[in-house]
Protein backbone atom coordinates (compact mmCIF):
# COMPACT_ATOMS: atom_id res chain seq x y z
CA UNK A 1 0.00 0.00 0.00
CA UNK A 2 1.32 3.42 -0.93
CA UNK A 3 2.17 5.52 2.11
CA UNK A 4 0.93 9.12 2.33
CA UNK A 5 3.62 11.79 1.99
CA UNK A 6 5.35 12.70 5.20
CA UNK A 7 4.58 16.14 6.59
CA UNK A 8 7.43 18.31 7.71
CA UNK A 9 7.52 19.73 11.21
CA UNK A 10 8.30 23.05 9.51
CA UNK A 11 5.06 23.07 7.51
CA UNK A 12 2.87 26.15 7.52
CA UNK A 13 -0.04 26.11 9.93
CA UNK A 14 -2.57 25.78 7.12
CA UNK A 15 -0.96 22.62 5.74
CA UNK A 16 -0.66 21.22 9.25
CA UNK A 17 -4.36 21.81 9.78
CA UNK A 18 -5.20 20.18 6.43
CA UNK A 19 -2.71 17.37 7.11
CA UNK A 20 -1.13 17.95 3.71
CA UNK A 21 2.47 18.10 2.56
CA UNK A 22 3.87 21.64 2.60
CA UNK A 23 6.56 22.90 0.22
CA UNK A 24 7.71 25.28 2.99
CA UNK A 25 8.09 28.23 0.63
CA UNK A 26 8.59 31.47 2.57
CA UNK A 27 6.84 33.64 3.54
CA UNK A 28 3.79 31.72 2.22
CA UNK A 29 3.76 28.25 0.74
CA UNK A 30 2.93 27.63 -2.92
CA UNK A 31 0.46 24.87 -2.08
CA UNK A 32 -1.86 27.31 -0.31
CA UNK A 33 -1.41 29.94 -3.02
CA UNK A 34 -2.33 27.48 -5.77
CA UNK A 35 -5.53 26.53 -3.95
CA UNK A 36 -6.47 30.15 -3.29
CA UNK A 37 -6.52 29.70 0.50
CA UNK A 38 -4.84 31.77 3.18
CA UNK A 39 -1.45 30.51 4.26
CA UNK A 40 -1.18 31.16 7.98
CA UNK A 41 2.61 31.14 7.85
CA UNK A 42 5.29 29.63 10.07
CA UNK A 43 5.16 31.85 13.16
CA UNK A 44 3.78 31.06 16.60
CA UNK A 45 0.78 28.76 16.82
CA UNK A 46 -2.37 30.73 15.89
CA UNK A 47 -4.87 31.40 18.68
CA UNK A 48 -7.66 29.71 16.76
CA UNK A 49 -5.69 26.45 16.60
CA UNK A 50 -7.07 25.22 19.91
CA UNK A 51 -8.57 21.89 18.92
CA UNK A 52 -12.03 23.33 19.56
CA UNK A 53 -14.79 25.07 17.67
CA UNK A 54 -12.59 27.88 16.35
CA UNK A 55 -10.21 25.39 14.72
CA UNK A 56 -13.10 23.41 13.25
CA UNK A 57 -14.59 26.58 11.78
CA UNK A 58 -11.30 27.56 10.12
CA UNK A 59 -10.88 24.04 8.78
CA UNK A 60 -14.39 24.02 7.34
CA UNK A 61 -13.88 27.44 5.72
CA UNK A 62 -10.66 26.21 4.09
CA UNK A 63 -12.40 23.05 2.89
CA UNK A 64 -15.24 25.01 1.29
CA UNK A 65 -12.80 27.44 -0.32
CA UNK A 66 -10.83 24.57 -1.86
CA UNK A 67 -14.07 23.14 -3.26
CA UNK A 68 -15.06 26.53 -4.68
CA UNK A 69 -11.65 26.89 -6.33
CA UNK A 70 -11.96 23.44 -7.86
CA UNK A 71 -15.41 24.26 -9.25
CA UNK A 72 -14.13 27.48 -10.75
CA UNK A 73 -11.36 25.61 -12.57
CA UNK A 74 -13.74 23.03 -14.03
CA UNK A 75 -15.54 23.98 -17.26
CA UNK A 76 -19.24 24.68 -16.73
CA UNK A 77 -21.47 21.88 -17.95
CA UNK A 78 -24.75 23.72 -18.12
CA UNK A 79 -23.61 27.29 -18.70
CA UNK A 80 -24.99 30.36 -16.97
CA UNK A 81 -28.67 30.66 -16.11
CA UNK A 82 -28.85 34.02 -17.88
CA UNK A 83 -26.77 33.97 -21.05
CA UNK A 84 -25.52 36.83 -23.14
CA UNK A 85 -27.99 39.24 -24.63
CA UNK A 86 -27.41 37.66 -28.04
CA UNK A 87 -28.16 34.18 -26.67
CA UNK A 88 -31.29 35.41 -24.92
CA UNK A 89 -32.51 37.13 -28.07
CA UNK A 90 -31.78 34.05 -30.17
CA UNK A 91 -33.68 31.83 -27.76
CA UNK A 92 -36.67 34.16 -27.76
CA UNK A 93 -36.74 34.80 -31.50
CA UNK A 94 -39.42 33.01 -33.56
CA UNK A 95 -38.14 29.87 -35.27
CA UNK A 96 -36.61 30.57 -38.63
CA UNK A 97 -35.71 34.16 -37.79
CA UNK A 98 -32.03 35.02 -37.55
CA UNK A 99 -30.70 36.23 -34.24
CA UNK A 100 -30.40 40.02 -34.05
CA UNK A 101 -26.96 41.55 -34.51
CA UNK A 102 -24.81 41.94 -31.48
CA UNK A 103 -24.17 45.46 -30.27
CA UNK A 104 -20.56 46.57 -30.37
CA UNK A 105 -20.64 47.48 -26.66
CA UNK A 106 -22.48 44.37 -25.54
CA UNK A 107 -21.01 42.62 -22.53
CA UNK A 108 -21.78 39.26 -21.04
CA UNK A 109 -24.52 39.51 -18.42
CA UNK A 110 -23.93 37.88 -15.07
CA UNK A 111 -24.57 34.33 -14.18
CA UNK A 112 -27.28 33.53 -11.71
CA UNK A 113 -26.18 34.80 -8.33
CA UNK A 114 -26.95 31.37 -6.96
CA UNK A 115 -24.57 29.78 -9.47
CA UNK A 116 -21.66 32.14 -8.91
CA UNK A 117 -18.67 30.15 -7.64
CA UNK A 118 -18.29 32.06 -4.40
CA UNK A 119 -21.95 31.74 -3.41
CA UNK A 120 -21.62 28.16 -2.28
CA UNK A 121 -21.39 29.01 1.37
CA UNK A 122 -17.68 29.75 1.53
CA UNK A 123 -16.11 33.14 1.38
CA UNK A 124 -14.44 33.92 -1.95
CA UNK A 125 -10.98 32.36 -2.12
CA UNK A 126 -7.99 34.49 -1.20
CA UNK A 127 -4.95 35.54 -3.17
CA UNK A 128 -1.90 37.43 -1.94
CA UNK A 129 -0.99 40.96 -3.02
CA UNK A 130 2.54 40.91 -4.34
CA UNK A 131 2.94 44.53 -5.47
CA UNK A 132 5.26 47.16 -3.99
CA UNK A 133 4.91 47.79 -0.28
CA UNK A 134 5.55 50.84 1.86
CA UNK A 135 8.81 50.18 3.78
CA UNK A 136 7.31 52.00 6.76
CA UNK A 137 4.34 49.65 6.83
CA UNK A 138 4.31 47.03 9.58
CA UNK A 139 3.69 44.40 6.87
CA UNK A 140 6.57 45.45 4.60
CA UNK A 141 9.48 43.08 3.81
CA UNK A 142 11.60 45.09 6.25
CA UNK A 143 9.33 43.86 9.03
CA UNK A 144 9.18 40.23 7.92
CA UNK A 145 9.72 38.82 11.42
CA UNK A 146 6.88 40.91 12.81
CA UNK A 147 4.64 39.97 9.88
CA UNK A 148 5.23 36.25 10.39
CA UNK A 149 4.76 36.52 14.14
CA UNK A 150 1.22 37.92 14.15
CA UNK A 151 -2.07 36.77 12.61
CA UNK A 152 -3.04 38.16 9.23
CA UNK A 153 -5.73 40.51 10.54
CA UNK A 154 -6.09 42.24 7.17
CA UNK A 155 -6.97 39.32 4.85
CA UNK A 156 -6.03 39.65 1.19
CA UNK A 157 -8.72 40.48 -1.33
CA UNK A 158 -10.82 37.56 -2.57
CA UNK A 159 -10.26 36.31 -6.09
CA UNK A 160 -13.48 36.73 -8.05
CA UNK A 161 -14.63 35.51 -11.43
CA UNK A 162 -14.88 37.77 -14.47
CA UNK A 163 -18.68 37.99 -14.15
CA UNK A 164 -18.42 38.84 -10.46
CA UNK A 165 -15.75 41.46 -11.12
CA UNK A 166 -17.96 43.07 -13.75
CA UNK A 167 -21.00 43.15 -11.46
CA UNK A 168 -19.00 44.36 -8.49
CA UNK A 169 -17.65 47.35 -10.41
CA UNK A 170 -21.08 47.92 -11.93
CA UNK A 171 -22.47 48.19 -8.42
CA UNK A 172 -19.74 50.62 -7.33
CA UNK A 173 -19.97 52.78 -10.47
CA UNK A 174 -23.73 52.74 -11.08
CA UNK A 175 -25.81 51.46 -8.16
CA UNK A 176 -23.99 52.95 -5.17
CA UNK A 177 -24.14 56.49 -6.67
CA UNK A 178 -27.91 56.09 -7.02
CA UNK A 179 -28.23 55.07 -3.38
CA UNK A 180 -26.04 57.95 -2.22
CA UNK A 181 -26.30 60.53 -5.02
CA UNK A 182 -24.53 63.30 -3.12
CA UNK A 183 -21.64 61.29 -1.72
CA UNK A 184 -18.36 62.51 -3.12
CA UNK A 185 -15.39 60.23 -2.57
CA UNK A 186 -12.72 62.90 -2.55
CA UNK A 187 -9.04 62.61 -1.85
CA UNK A 188 -9.63 63.06 1.86
CA UNK A 189 -11.54 59.76 1.83
CA UNK A 190 -9.09 58.05 -0.53
CA UNK A 191 -11.77 57.52 -3.16
CA UNK A 192 -14.03 54.51 -2.72
CA UNK A 193 -11.27 52.10 -1.76
CA UNK A 194 -12.90 51.55 1.63
CA UNK A 195 -16.09 50.44 -0.16
CA UNK A 196 -14.25 47.97 -2.38
CA UNK A 197 -12.42 46.58 0.66
CA UNK A 198 -15.71 46.21 2.54
CA UNK A 199 -17.35 44.44 -0.39
CA UNK A 200 -14.47 42.01 -0.84
CA UNK A 201 -14.21 41.16 2.84
CA UNK A 202 -17.90 40.83 3.72
CA UNK A 203 -19.51 37.81 2.14
CA UNK A 204 -23.21 38.85 2.45
CA UNK A 205 -22.46 42.38 1.25
CA UNK A 206 -20.49 40.93 -1.66
CA UNK A 207 -23.50 38.91 -2.81
CA UNK A 208 -25.95 41.75 -2.13
CA UNK A 209 -23.87 43.96 -4.44
CA UNK A 210 -23.88 41.26 -7.12
CA UNK A 211 -27.66 40.90 -6.88
CA UNK A 212 -28.38 44.62 -7.01
CA UNK A 213 -25.85 45.13 -9.79
CA UNK A 214 -27.41 42.38 -11.90
CA UNK A 215 -30.94 43.60 -11.20
CA UNK A 216 -30.23 47.22 -12.09
CA UNK A 217 -28.26 46.29 -15.19
CA UNK A 218 -31.18 44.33 -16.57
CA UNK A 219 -33.52 47.19 -15.73
CA UNK A 220 -31.31 49.43 -17.86
CA UNK A 221 -31.00 46.89 -20.69
CA UNK A 222 -34.74 46.43 -21.01
CA UNK A 223 -35.39 50.15 -20.70
CA UNK A 224 -33.11 50.98 -23.66
CA UNK A 225 -32.60 47.84 -25.78
CA UNK A 226 -30.50 47.85 -28.93
CA UNK A 227 -32.68 48.59 -32.00
CA UNK A 228 -31.97 45.14 -33.40
CA UNK A 229 -33.26 43.55 -30.18
CA UNK A 230 -36.04 46.00 -29.35
CA UNK A 231 -38.99 43.97 -30.65
CA UNK A 232 -37.76 40.72 -29.16
CA UNK A 233 -36.89 42.35 -25.85
CA UNK A 234 -40.29 44.01 -25.61
CA UNK A 235 -42.09 40.73 -26.31
CA UNK A 236 -40.52 38.91 -23.37
CA UNK A 237 -39.37 41.78 -21.18
CA UNK A 238 -41.76 40.96 -18.38
CA UNK A 239 -40.75 37.30 -18.32
CA UNK A 240 -37.04 38.04 -18.11
CA UNK A 241 -37.41 40.80 -15.56
CA UNK A 242 -39.34 38.32 -13.45
CA UNK A 243 -36.50 35.81 -13.80
CA UNK A 244 -33.89 38.40 -12.87
CA UNK A 245 -35.96 39.58 -9.92
CA UNK A 246 -36.33 36.00 -8.68
CA UNK A 247 -32.56 35.58 -8.89
CA UNK A 248 -32.07 38.78 -6.89
CA UNK A 249 -34.66 37.70 -4.31
CA UNK A 250 -32.88 34.37 -3.85
CA UNK A 251 -29.56 36.11 -3.35
CA UNK A 252 -31.05 38.55 -0.86
CA UNK A 253 -32.65 35.69 1.08
CA UNK A 254 -29.18 34.17 1.36
CA UNK A 255 -27.85 37.48 2.65
CA UNK A 256 -30.65 37.71 5.21
CA UNK A 257 -30.09 34.11 6.34
CA UNK A 258 -26.38 34.71 6.70
CA UNK A 259 -27.06 37.74 8.89
CA UNK A 260 -29.53 35.78 11.03
CA UNK A 261 -27.18 32.82 11.42
CA UNK A 262 -24.22 35.02 12.33
CA UNK A 263 -25.86 37.70 14.42
CA UNK A 264 -23.46 36.98 17.29
CA UNK A 265 -20.50 37.61 14.99
CA UNK A 266 -21.52 41.07 13.84
CA UNK A 267 -19.20 43.38 11.96
CA UNK A 268 -19.73 46.74 10.31
CA UNK A 269 -19.97 44.88 6.99
CA UNK A 270 -23.05 43.07 8.30
CA UNK A 271 -24.67 46.43 9.08
CA UNK A 272 -23.90 47.54 5.51
CA UNK A 273 -25.40 44.28 4.21
CA UNK A 274 -28.66 44.89 6.06
CA UNK A 275 -28.79 48.42 4.64
CA UNK A 276 -28.53 46.92 1.16
CA UNK A 277 -31.55 44.78 2.02
CA UNK A 278 -33.40 48.03 2.73
CA UNK A 279 -32.47 49.39 -0.69
CA UNK A 280 -33.45 46.12 -2.34
CA UNK A 281 -36.93 46.22 -0.78
CA UNK A 282 -37.33 49.76 -2.12
CA UNK A 283 -36.22 48.68 -5.59
CA UNK A 284 -38.92 46.00 -5.68
CA UNK A 285 -41.54 48.21 -3.98
CA UNK A 286 -42.29 45.44 -1.49
CA UNK A 287 -44.57 47.42 0.82
CA UNK A 288 -43.12 48.24 4.22
CA UNK A 289 -40.72 45.28 4.36
CA UNK A 290 -37.80 47.69 4.37
CA UNK A 291 -38.74 48.67 7.94
CA UNK A 292 -37.80 45.24 9.26
CA UNK A 293 -34.30 45.45 7.81
CA UNK A 294 -33.76 49.06 8.87
CA UNK A 295 -34.80 48.19 12.42
CA UNK A 296 -32.33 45.31 12.36
CA UNK A 297 -29.51 47.59 11.21
CA UNK A 298 -30.27 50.26 13.83
CA UNK A 299 -30.58 47.64 16.58
CA UNK A 300 -27.17 46.21 15.69
CA UNK A 301 -25.68 49.69 15.61
CA UNK A 302 -27.20 50.67 18.97
CA UNK A 303 -25.79 47.56 20.62
CA UNK A 304 -22.38 48.26 19.09
CA UNK A 305 -22.34 51.85 20.34
CA UNK A 306 -23.49 50.78 23.79
CA UNK A 307 -20.62 48.26 23.85
CA UNK A 308 -18.02 50.83 22.75
CA UNK A 309 -17.77 49.20 19.29
CA UNK A 310 -16.28 46.09 20.88
CA UNK A 311 -18.18 43.56 18.77
CA UNK A 312 -17.80 45.09 15.31
CA UNK A 313 -14.53 43.34 14.57
CA UNK A 314 -12.58 46.62 14.43
CA UNK A 315 -8.89 47.07 15.15
CA UNK A 316 -8.19 48.51 18.58
CA UNK A 317 -6.54 51.51 16.93
CA UNK A 318 -9.63 52.07 14.77
CA UNK A 319 -11.84 52.00 17.85
CA UNK A 320 -9.61 54.52 19.62
CA UNK A 321 -9.70 56.89 16.62
CA UNK A 322 -13.49 56.63 16.40
CA UNK A 323 -13.99 56.94 20.14
CA UNK A 324 -11.73 59.95 20.60
CA UNK A 325 -12.57 61.65 17.26
CA UNK A 326 -8.92 61.62 16.17
CA UNK A 327 -8.08 62.83 12.64
CA UNK A 328 -6.56 60.20 10.36
CA UNK A 329 -2.93 60.71 9.41
CA UNK A 330 -0.56 57.89 8.43
CA UNK A 331 -2.41 54.92 9.87
CA UNK A 332 -2.23 51.51 8.13
CA UNK A 333 -4.69 50.96 5.31
CA UNK A 334 -6.79 48.51 7.33
CA UNK A 335 -7.32 51.15 10.03
CA UNK A 336 -8.14 53.89 7.52
CA UNK A 337 -10.66 51.65 5.76
CA UNK A 338 -12.34 50.71 9.03
CA UNK A 339 -12.60 54.32 10.19
CA UNK A 340 -13.94 55.56 6.84
CA UNK A 341 -16.43 52.69 6.70
CA UNK A 342 -17.64 53.25 10.25
CA UNK A 343 -18.09 56.99 9.78
CA UNK A 344 -19.90 56.50 6.48
CA UNK A 345 -22.22 53.83 7.89
CA UNK A 346 -22.90 55.92 11.01
CA UNK A 347 -23.99 58.90 8.92
CA UNK A 348 -25.95 56.66 6.55
CA UNK A 349 -27.87 54.94 9.36
CA UNK A 350 -28.65 58.23 11.12
CA UNK A 351 -29.98 59.63 7.83
CA UNK A 352 -32.14 56.59 7.03
CA UNK A 353 -33.39 56.42 10.62
CA UNK A 354 -34.48 60.07 10.65
CA UNK A 355 -36.15 59.91 7.24
CA UNK A 356 -37.98 56.71 8.23
CA UNK A 357 -39.35 58.37 11.36
CA UNK A 358 -41.35 60.85 9.25
CA UNK A 359 -43.63 58.23 7.72
CA UNK A 360 -43.52 55.73 10.60
CA UNK A 361 -44.95 58.11 13.20
CA UNK A 362 -42.25 57.09 15.70
CA UNK A 363 -39.15 58.63 17.21
CA UNK A 364 -35.80 58.02 15.48
CA UNK A 365 -34.25 54.87 16.97
CA UNK A 366 -30.79 56.45 17.12
CA UNK A 367 -31.84 59.84 18.47
CA UNK A 368 -30.10 59.32 21.81
CA UNK A 369 -26.79 59.00 19.93
CA UNK A 370 -27.18 62.25 17.98
CA UNK A 371 -25.45 64.52 20.56
CA UNK A 372 -22.31 62.39 20.61
CA UNK A 373 -22.19 61.25 16.97
CA UNK A 374 -23.06 64.65 15.51
CA UNK A 375 -21.30 66.96 17.96
CA UNK A 376 -19.19 69.83 16.60
CA UNK A 377 -16.05 67.81 17.39
CA UNK A 378 -17.33 64.67 15.65
CA UNK A 379 -15.73 63.52 12.40
CA UNK A 380 -19.02 61.87 11.41
CA UNK A 381 -20.96 64.37 9.32
CA UNK A 382 -24.21 63.91 7.43
CA UNK A 383 -22.97 66.54 5.00
CA UNK A 384 -20.30 64.12 3.76
CA UNK A 385 -22.89 61.48 2.84
CA UNK A 386 -26.13 63.28 1.92
CA UNK A 387 -24.95 66.90 1.49
CA UNK A 388 -27.28 68.19 4.21
CA UNK A 389 -25.78 69.79 7.27
CA UNK A 390 -26.44 67.98 10.52
CA UNK A 391 -28.71 70.52 12.17
CA UNK A 392 -31.51 70.33 9.56
CA UNK A 393 -31.89 66.55 9.71
CA UNK A 394 -31.48 66.49 13.49
CA UNK A 395 -34.38 68.95 13.83
CA UNK A 396 -36.54 66.82 11.54
CA UNK A 397 -35.82 63.92 13.90
CA UNK A 398 -36.81 66.11 16.84
CA UNK A 399 -40.14 66.87 15.16
CA UNK A 400 -40.79 63.14 14.73
CA UNK A 401 -39.91 62.54 18.38
CA UNK A 402 -42.16 65.38 19.55
CA UNK A 403 -45.07 64.07 17.48
CA UNK A 404 -44.59 60.51 18.76
CA UNK A 405 -44.46 61.63 22.41
CA UNK A 406 -47.46 63.90 21.89
CA UNK A 407 -49.50 61.03 20.46
CA UNK A 408 -48.47 58.76 23.31
CA UNK A 409 -49.50 61.38 25.88
CA UNK A 410 -52.78 61.97 24.09
CA UNK A 411 -53.63 58.27 24.14
CA UNK A 412 -52.74 58.12 27.84
CA UNK A 413 -54.92 61.15 28.52
CA UNK A 414 -52.33 63.31 30.30
CA UNK A 415 -51.16 65.77 27.64
CA UNK A 416 -49.83 69.13 28.86
CA UNK A 417 -50.72 71.89 26.41
CA UNK A 418 -48.36 74.42 27.99
CA UNK A 419 -45.39 72.03 27.85
CA UNK A 420 -46.21 71.07 24.26
CA UNK A 421 -46.55 74.71 23.24
CA UNK A 422 -43.14 75.54 24.74
CA UNK A 423 -41.47 72.58 23.01
CA UNK A 424 -42.96 73.60 19.67
CA UNK A 425 -41.82 77.20 20.11
CA UNK A 426 -38.31 76.15 21.15
CA UNK A 427 -38.01 73.80 18.19
CA UNK A 428 -39.25 76.42 15.74
CA UNK A 429 -36.73 78.88 17.15
CA UNK A 430 -33.91 76.35 16.77
CA UNK A 431 -34.85 75.73 13.12
CA UNK A 432 -34.97 79.49 12.48
CA UNK A 433 -31.52 79.82 14.04
CA UNK A 434 -30.20 77.11 11.76
CA UNK A 435 -31.60 78.85 8.71
CA UNK A 436 -30.06 82.12 9.89
CA UNK A 437 -26.66 80.46 10.10
CA UNK A 438 -27.12 79.43 6.49
CA UNK A 439 -27.38 83.12 5.56
CA UNK A 440 -31.18 83.18 5.30
CA UNK A 441 -33.90 85.45 6.58
CA UNK A 442 -36.16 84.06 9.28
CA UNK A 443 -39.13 82.03 8.12
CA UNK A 444 -41.59 84.92 8.37
CA UNK A 445 -39.59 87.30 6.21
CA UNK A 446 -39.54 87.79 2.48
CA UNK A 447 -37.30 86.18 -0.07
CA UNK A 448 -34.74 88.49 -1.60
CA UNK A 449 -32.98 87.58 -4.80
CA UNK A 450 -29.70 89.00 -3.52
CA UNK A 451 -29.65 86.71 -0.51
CA UNK A 452 -30.61 83.67 -2.57
CA UNK A 453 -27.68 84.17 -4.92
CA UNK A 454 -25.23 84.99 -2.15
CA UNK A 455 -23.71 81.49 -2.14
CA UNK A 456 -20.18 80.13 -1.57
CA UNK A 457 -18.02 79.82 -4.65
CA UNK A 458 -17.44 76.10 -4.31
CA UNK A 459 -20.01 74.16 -6.30
CA UNK A 460 -20.18 71.45 -3.67
CA UNK A 461 -20.70 74.02 -0.91
CA UNK A 462 -23.42 75.62 -3.02
CA UNK A 463 -25.17 72.26 -3.37
CA UNK A 464 -24.89 71.64 0.37
CA UNK A 465 -26.40 75.06 1.05
CA UNK A 466 -29.31 74.51 -1.34
CA UNK A 467 -30.07 71.05 0.04
CA UNK A 468 -29.78 72.20 3.66
CA UNK A 469 -32.12 75.12 2.97
CA UNK A 470 -34.73 72.79 1.51
CA UNK A 471 -34.48 70.47 4.52
CA UNK A 472 -34.68 73.48 6.87
CA UNK A 473 -37.88 74.75 5.24
CA UNK A 474 -39.24 71.21 5.22
CA UNK A 475 -38.55 70.95 8.98
CA UNK A 476 -40.70 74.03 9.65
CA UNK A 477 -43.50 72.69 7.45
CA UNK A 478 -43.27 69.24 9.03
CA UNK A 479 -43.45 70.77 12.53
CA UNK A 480 -46.69 72.55 11.66
CA UNK A 481 -48.27 69.53 9.94
CA UNK A 482 -47.30 67.12 12.71
CA UNK A 483 -48.75 69.38 15.42
CA UNK A 484 -51.71 71.10 13.68
CA UNK A 485 -52.39 68.96 10.62
CA UNK A 486 -53.47 70.67 7.43
CA UNK A 487 -55.31 73.45 9.23
CA UNK A 488 -54.07 77.06 9.34
CA UNK A 489 -51.75 76.51 6.39
CA UNK A 490 -51.43 80.29 6.16
CA UNK A 491 -49.03 80.00 9.11
CA UNK A 492 -46.46 78.23 6.94
CA UNK A 493 -46.81 80.31 3.79
CA UNK A 494 -43.30 81.66 4.45
CA UNK A 495 -41.29 78.41 4.34
CA UNK A 496 -43.55 76.98 1.61
CA UNK A 497 -43.06 79.98 -0.67
CA UNK A 498 -39.31 80.03 -0.04
CA UNK A 499 -38.93 76.35 -0.83
CA UNK A 500 -40.98 76.71 -4.01
CA UNK A 501 -38.90 79.72 -5.01
CA UNK A 502 -35.75 77.66 -4.61
CA UNK A 503 -37.28 74.85 -6.63
CA UNK A 504 -38.27 77.14 -9.49
CA UNK A 505 -35.23 79.38 -9.61
CA UNK A 506 -32.25 77.43 -8.29
CA UNK A 507 -33.00 73.72 -8.48
CA UNK A 508 -34.49 73.76 -11.97
CA UNK A 509 -30.97 74.13 -13.33
CA UNK A 510 -29.51 71.39 -11.13
CA UNK A 511 -31.62 68.26 -11.75
CA UNK A 512 -28.82 66.11 -10.28
CA UNK A 513 -29.86 67.39 -6.83
CA UNK A 514 -33.48 66.19 -7.12
CA UNK A 515 -32.77 62.58 -5.95
CA UNK A 516 -31.27 64.02 -2.74
CA UNK A 517 -34.43 66.05 -2.06
CA UNK A 518 -37.17 63.41 -2.07
CA UNK A 519 -38.00 64.07 1.58
CA UNK A 520 -38.25 67.90 1.51
CA UNK A 521 -40.01 67.83 -1.88
CA UNK A 522 -42.69 65.59 -0.40
CA UNK A 523 -43.17 67.69 2.76
CA UNK A 524 -43.28 70.96 0.83
CA UNK A 525 -45.40 69.45 -1.93
CA UNK A 526 -48.24 68.24 0.29
CA UNK A 527 -48.49 71.77 1.74
CA UNK A 528 -48.76 73.46 -1.69
CA UNK A 529 -52.19 75.02 -2.23
CA UNK A 530 -52.28 76.81 -5.59
CA UNK A 531 -52.63 74.93 -8.88
CA UNK A 532 -49.47 76.46 -10.43
CA UNK A 533 -47.48 75.30 -7.40
CA UNK A 534 -49.07 71.87 -7.49
CA UNK A 535 -48.36 71.59 -11.21
CA UNK A 536 -44.71 72.30 -10.42
CA UNK A 537 -44.60 69.34 -8.04
CA UNK A 538 -46.46 67.14 -10.51
CA UNK A 539 -43.74 67.87 -13.03
CA UNK A 540 -40.97 67.15 -10.51
CA UNK A 541 -42.52 63.90 -9.25
CA UNK A 542 -42.84 62.66 -12.84
CA UNK A 543 -39.41 63.80 -14.04
CA UNK A 544 -36.67 61.40 -15.05
CA UNK A 545 -34.47 62.93 -12.34
CA UNK A 546 -36.99 61.82 -9.71
CA UNK A 547 -38.17 58.50 -11.10
CA UNK A 548 -35.39 55.90 -11.03
CA UNK A 549 -36.04 52.20 -11.78
CA UNK A 550 -33.97 51.20 -8.76
CA UNK A 551 -36.38 53.11 -6.49
CA UNK A 552 -39.78 51.85 -7.56
CA UNK A 553 -41.35 53.21 -4.37
CA UNK A 554 -41.02 56.75 -5.76
CA UNK A 555 -43.72 55.91 -8.30
CA UNK A 556 -46.22 55.90 -5.43
CA UNK A 557 -45.33 59.37 -4.11
CA UNK A 558 -47.31 61.49 -6.59
CA UNK A 559 -50.57 59.48 -6.13
CA UNK A 560 -50.20 59.91 -2.36
CA UNK A 561 -49.63 63.66 -2.73
CA UNK A 562 -52.66 63.95 -5.03
CA UNK A 563 -54.79 62.09 -2.48
CA UNK A 564 -53.65 64.39 0.33
CA UNK A 565 -54.43 67.44 -1.80
CA UNK A 566 -57.87 66.05 -2.58
CA UNK A 567 -58.73 65.29 1.05
CA UNK A 568 -57.32 68.58 2.29
CA UNK A 569 -59.38 70.54 -0.25
CA UNK A 570 -62.58 68.59 0.46
CA UNK A 571 -62.47 69.22 4.22
CA UNK A 572 -61.13 72.76 4.60
CA UNK A 573 -62.95 73.35 7.88
CA UNK A 574 -62.12 70.17 9.77
CA UNK A 575 -58.77 69.78 8.10
CA UNK A 576 -56.71 66.69 7.43
CA UNK A 577 -54.59 65.48 10.37
CA UNK A 578 -51.03 64.21 10.16
CA UNK A 579 -52.28 60.82 11.36
CA UNK A 580 -54.63 60.73 8.35
CA UNK A 581 -51.68 61.39 6.06
CA UNK A 582 -49.70 58.73 7.91
CA UNK A 583 -52.17 56.07 6.79
CA UNK A 584 -51.36 56.99 3.19
CA UNK A 585 -47.58 57.20 3.35
CA UNK A 586 -46.64 54.71 6.09
CA UNK A 587 -44.98 52.27 3.64
CA UNK A 588 -42.88 54.95 1.91
CA UNK A 589 -39.26 55.76 2.72
CA UNK A 590 -38.65 59.28 1.48
CA UNK A 591 -35.29 58.75 -0.22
Amino acid sequence: MQQPPLRSRQACWTCRLRKKKCDETRPHCEACANLGITCHGYGPRPDWMDGGDAEKKVAEDIKQTVKATARRRRPHQNGPVIGTLRQVAARLAPKGDPAPPRHVHETTPPRSIEDSPSSSGAAPPHSRYTGPLDPTDEFSPANKDLRDAIPDHNPPAPAVSADESFLLMYFIDNVFPLQYPMYEAGNTHEGRGWLLSLLLNTKPLFHAALALGAYHRWLVIFATPHPGCRIIANIRQEEHMKTCLEEAHRAMRRVNKFVQDNRLDIGIGIVASVCQLVFFELSTCNGGSWRIHLKGATDIYRLACADNLAHLGLQEKSRAILRDQIPLTLEPAVVRNEVYTMRFMSASLIWLDIIASITSGSSPKLQSFHPALLSPESKTRLEDVVSCRDWALVHIGRVSDLHARNEESRRAGHISCSTLFKEVQDLRQDIDSGLSREGLDDHCGTVTTTRMFDLPKSQHSEHVTLITRMFGYAALIYLHLAMDGFQKLDDIDGPVSRAIWLLRNRLSGTPQLIPALVCPLYLVGIAARTEPDRDLFRDVFQSTSFLEPLFKHRDAILPIVEEIWSRSDSTPGAGLSWNDAHLLHQDILLI
